[in-house]
């Protein structure tokens, strides 16, 4: 049992923290690299300095202060949730929602406005932070509608 769990945990800090240390290169090096709204790149795919002050992808967000309080909610969820880590999909999956959420949470916190710099054709811009949330969301979701009865890995 204490391999399995520690097996467990190492997987899930090797995936949440790889995720936050590669976002936050990324976002450090576009704030000292590049203009905000210069775009490297072509029309398809590029990088670009934009600062977001809403939620995902963008999207408009009233108060700052409900950021943290969600962040909050979602941790607690998160612990409650934590007891079906059973199967590495789950850890994978909860490793790479919460290494995204830390990421802009913490550009939230540190710099007033999370970074965004990846620009796909005339979609809003992202970061690596939003594409994991998004990721491990919908891994939990296929888990959540297919994955039931599964034998654990």
């Amino acid at each position: 049992m204490f391999r399995t769990t520690l097996t467990k945990a190492l997987l899930f800090l090797g995936i949440f923290g790889g995720i936050v240390v590669v976002d936050q290169i990324l976002k450090s090096w576009i704030v000292r690299n590049v203009v905000p709204g210069e775009m490297i790149g072509n029309d398809w795919l590029n990088l670009s300095f934009h600062q977001n002050e809403g939620i995902a992808f963008g999207i408009p967000f009233a108060e700052q202060y409900l950021y943290v309080l969600i962040a909050v909610v979602l941790v607690i969820l998160f612990v409650f949730y934590r007891k079906s880590f059973t199967r590495n999909y789950i850890v994978i999956s909860m490793a790479v929602v919460s290494g995204g959420a830390l990421s802009n949470l913490s550009d939230r916190i540190f710099r007033g406005a999370v970074v965004d710099y990846i620009g796909v054709f005339y979609w809003p811009f992202f970061n690596l932070a939003d594409v994991a949330i998004t990721a491990g969301v919908l891994m939990l979701a296929i888990d959540e509608i297919w994955g039931k009865g599964k034998k654990k890995t």
